[in-house]
């Protein structure tokens, strides 16, 4: 199953536009490497968007916690911005209180992000490479000089 994959040697075919017996009514066009889409999927792209999967889930579980901390905590803070009649002042006053109550959920949403988009940029080119590979059989150049720059950098 390891060959030549563009850009490395990984699981593929031989040659690379070999349709395989799956796709092409049981008859093996390939030298080697029969189906080797399906491994790709099945041992590579199918765990690693699931792990993405659900590293976004608990960057959003952790988010939800830690606002949900802070709206708790929130009401043993001294809250004697209203003692006599809300002014516009006052009014300004109470809603930057809330914006700095939130200060940490704001900063975890951001790292969280941040988080997450390095590995949607890093494997993003490589799964639309393989996916058009596999769809189309063909390949595009700038997304395999998008792979090459991205992946790496994980």
């Amino acid at each position: 199953l390891l060959n030549n994959a563009n850009l490395w040697c990984w699981i593929s075919s031989v040659p690379l536009g070999c349709k395989g017996s799956l796709r092409n009514d049981g008859v093996n066009d390939c030298e080697r490497g029969n189906n080797q889409w399906i491994y790709r999927w099945i041992f590579f792209y199918g765990p690693l968007w699931a792990a993405i999967l659900l590293s976004g889930v608990s960057m959003l579980l952790t988010y939800l916690s830690v606002a949900q901390t802070e709206k708790a905590s929130s009401k043993w803070k001294n809250n004697d911005t209203f003692k006599y009649e809300p002014t516009d002042s006052a009014l300004r006053k109470k809603k930057e209180k809330e914006e700095s109550d939130r200060k940490h959920s704001k900063q975890v949403s951001s790292q969280a992000f941040y988080y997450l988009m390095a590995f949607f940029f890093s494997w993003t080119p490589a799964t639309l490479t393989r996916l058009i590979q596999m769809v189309w059989y063909k390949t595009y150049y700038p997304l395999i000089l998008l792979m090459a720059i991205f992946t790496p950098m994980q």
